[in-house]
């Protein structure tokens, strides 16, 4: 299995020639190669557009739903895998506390990999967000086959911390109310995993992976979702909270007090995203 170094342009299997290659800031590998043939492959599957990165156009398949990856020429790939968001957490009953937010999915990326065999493609589902008491669904993991995989986040419970995000994600945000945590408002969801420069954007475009936030206690408010698709909490009186946004791996949002199922709910986490971009003839 190619090792998963999230800024290191490796993992090359065969004998594919690059004899002039340079390694940018993000770990980009540039077409500089010199009297040989693209080492990059082709696939199709997903949604398919192009990005530039570093001056140089790719070819990005988008997975929002498991699938499979065609290689119609084997060569190099990069890839990014998101793991789905856990499910905010329902209020306690018999207290004044919230729920906890829902940990983001994680998020990690492996340059340069050499794939010569179609492979499965796995995109996690979101928790479902818990009832009172609850503690909320963990999110699904994501994979490209054997070659990388990431764990979802988990779901944040009834009182207290909020759930734990997978490596690189944001985790969820605390419950209102809930020692060891001062005051009644909810807090707030971890941001995501920056992937701006996977995408060819500037550091902090775009982020996946946000914790949601923890539901408020009595009296409190809901805490904000973490950048990367994580939902809000609920507030005391304050309205429901929010599911993570689709695609983004992001936390569900905690309940709060009182009542009503609207607002003591905990709201569901998003699905993950998979990423696999190349470099095309």
């Amino acid at each position: 299995m190619p090792r998963q170094n999230q800024n290191r342009p490796g993992s090359q299997v065969g004998a594919t020639p690059t004899p002039r290659s340079k390694r940018t800031g993000t770990g980009q590998v540039h077409s500089l190669w010199v009297g040989s043939s693209n080492p990059f492959g082709a696939a199709t599957g997903g949604t398919a557009s192009t990005i530039t990165v570093n001056g140089q156009p790719y070819t990005l398949l988008t997975f929002t739903g498991s699938s499979t990856l065609t290689i119609t020429k084997a060569g190099l790939f990069d890839l990014l895998v998101v793991g789905g968001g856990g499910g905010g957490g329902g209020l306690a009953t018999g207290s004044d506390n919230g729920g906890a937010g829902g940990g983001g999915g994680g998020n990690t990326q492996l340059l340069a990999v050499s794939i010569s065999a179609n492979q499965a493609v796995t995109v996690g589902g979101g928790g479902g967000g818990a009832g009172q008491d609850g503690t909320g669904g963990p999110g699904g993991g994501s994979a490209i086959g054997a070659l990388i995989s990431i764990g979802g986040g988990s779901g944040g419970a009834s009182q207290g911390g909020g759930g734990l995000a997978g490596p690189g994600g944001g985790p969820g945000g605390h419950a209102g109310n809930a020692p060891p945590y001062p005051g009644a408002n909810g807090g707030g969801g971890g941001a995501g995993g920056d992937i701006s420069s996977f995408l060819g954007q500037s550091a902090g475009t775009t982020r996946r992976g946000g914790g949601g936030g923890g539901g408020g206690g009595l009296y409190g408010a809901g805490g904000s979702g973490g950048a990367g698709g994580g939902g809000n909490g609920a507030g005391n009186n304050f309205g429901t909270g929010s599911n993570g946004t689709v695609s983004t791996g992001g936390g569900g949002g905690g309940g709060a007090r009182p009542g009503d199922p609207q607002i003591y709910q905990g709201r569901s986490g998003a699905g993950g995203v998979v990423y696999v971009r190349f470099i095309p003839d």
